[in-house]
């Protein structure tokens, strides 16, 4: 029997949780799972949510945090391709837009369907194209010849 284990690396979908508490730390005993069994996994890297966190840092908005989550997200991402686990794109469109408020992050939800997906500008071909070229744009800094080739639309239907 072949198996395909996968896991959906992101906050909730309506973007509240914690970097650390629902990302990094479960992920750091997933991944230990895997290699302690010799499985391969593949994450799916929500990368929208990841742009708008990093967008929001570079400001100097902390969000809350002592310690920086976008360098801890691609630390992460890093060591599991290093590890020989897959790296893909997953793609929660209503991060299009998103704005940090005092109480988190206020989303587009009439974007949660990648099918409806609206946004002036902003094309379902660029959407795609900036999700791609990000996710290998960081997996290839640790491993040159990657390529992202998976996507999974979150709430596609």
């Amino acid at each position: 029997m072949n198996l395909v284990l996968t896991f959906d690396y992101e906050l909730f979908g309506d973007g509240s949780g914690d970097v650390f508490e629902h990302m990094i730390n479960p992920t750091n005993e997933i991944l230990r799972i895997c290699d302690s069994h010799n499985i391969k996994t593949t994450l799916f890297f929500e990368v929208l949510e990841y742009l708008k966190i990093k967008e929001e840092w570079e400001k100097g908005n902390k969000m809350g945090y002592k310690k920086n989550p976008v360098q801890a997200i691609e630390e992460q991402i890093q060591q599991a391709a290093l590890a020989g686990h897959d790296i893909q794109l997953h793609l929660h469109p209503q991060w299009v837009g998103a704005t940090w408020q005092k109480d988190g992050w206020k989303l587009n939800m009439d974007n949660w369907r990648l099918g409806d997906f609206s946004y002036p500008g902003y094309t379902i071909e660029q959407l795609l194209a900036e999700g791609k070229n990000t996710v290998e744009k960081l997996v290839q800094e640790v491993i040159p010849t990657y390529q992202c080739a998976i996507l999974r639309a979150g709430g596609y239907n």
